[in-house]
């Protein structure tokens, strides 16, 4: 199975360090809050941001409504997407 890949805008690839990450591999699926734990090891104002209500989750180009959590597998594509400004 072809591994998934992780994208950040925005701000986020700012934090994140770039705008695109390579899927760890793991078993089974996670949660978003799961996730964001494991990808941002070491980096506490990635998660921080990560985690912001405001902050939409794709999964597979689908976006996560506010009132669910994303559920995530290793062969997913995952963006995280800061909130838009302007007008």
């Amino acid at each position: 199975m072809a591994g998934g890949r992780i994208l950040f805008f925005g701000k986020l690839s700012d934090l994140s360090g770039d705008s695109e990450w390579p899927m760890p591999e793991f078993a089974g699926t996670m949660d978003e809050g799961e996730f964001i734990e494991l990808i941002s090891g070491g980096k506490p104002e990635l998660a921080s941001a990560l985690k912001q209500p405001s902050v939409r989750v794709c999964v597979n180009q689908a976006i996560v409504p506010a009132s669910e959590r994303a559920v995530i597998t290793s062969a997913d594509e995952v963006a995280f997407l800061p909130p838009m400004s302007g007008g």
